[in-house]
């Protein structure tokens, strides 16, 4: 639905409520105006207040809004479903004008939910006969982070960010792994004799950097290169580097642990 004043809200029914993360959802509304990607609507509830929420995707009848739960009004926004309301005015702001990209090299940079408003410039690039002259650079703070990811799965970068996500995964395994071996090594440097705690404390260390020669081993971009095949042999690879790592910590420690009592 669509209003004759943009000042004036309107009602527009929630056809559906895709989930990102645990503070961020899309909530693809009905809307049958003119819209461009990068303009904004006033999303408001009754008694709560109202909000600027930018257009994520357009689609024949409908408009999507990426909404993180920050506040008052996108608190209340969260407890509403599918078939029910919200007010929407606009859409304001120019938004981008997608036919300045056709046939030229277009870079599009982005980062957390400022990927939000470019979304339909991306879509929009994505189906232009010179895709492959348009270029996404997207940030996000960790993997769990991340927005819009059922449209990167369709990329052909999404593997090798699969695949680099399970090492990251991993190596952060074995990180805690080494810290509690050195904050041990270091306690029992006060208990143990001046030549035992040395030791320990060598070992402690090698055992560091055995662990990261182990990952250096795993050539991700090779993996992910591969296809799905190949992306399930780098995740069995990074598991069982994990494993070893972890069972050469548990040595370490053991080692440590012997060494106090002598």
């Amino acid at each position: 639905m669509t209003a004759q004043n943009p000042y004036l809200p309107f009602p527009s029914e929630i056809r559906e409520v895709i989930r990102h993360t645990k503070k961020e959802y899309t909530f693809r509304m009905t809307y049958d105006g003119e819209v461009r990607p990068g303009q904004f609507f006033e999303v408001s509830i009754p008694k709560y207040g109202e909000a600027p929420i930018s257009v994520s995707g357009i689609a024949d009848g409908l408009v999507d809004l990426t909404i993180r739960r920050v506040g008052r009004v996108t608190n209340e926004v969260f407890e509403r479903y599918e078939g029910q309301t919200l007010l929407l005015r606009g859409p304001y702001g120019n938004g981008f004008d997608i036919s300045l990209y056709e046939g030229e090299e277009t870079v599009v940079v982005a980062g957390g939910r400022g990927v939000s408003p470019v979304r339909g410039v991306i879509s929009a690039l994505a189906d232009m006969p010179d895709a492959d002259r348009k270029y996404v650079i997207a940030g996000f703070r960790s993997p769990d982070d991340m927005l819009f990811r059922d449209d990167l799965k369709s990329s052909k970068t999404y593997q090798k960010y699969e695949v680099d996500e399970k090492i990251n995964k991993a190596k952060t395994v074995v990180k805690d792994k080494t810290a509690t071996i050195k904050d041990k090594a270091a306690t029992l440097k006060e208990k143990a004799p001046w030549n035992k705690s040395a030791d320990v404390e060598d070992e402690a260390i090698e055992g560091e950097d055995t662990a990261d020669r182990d990952y250096v081993s795993i050539d991700a971009e090779e993996a992910a290169a591969d296809a799905e095949a190949a992306v399930e042999t780098a995740a069995e690879a990074v598991t069982e580097a994990a494993s070893d790592a972890a069972e050469k910590a548990e040595d370490i420690i053991g080692k440590v642990e012997d060494a106090v009592t002598e």
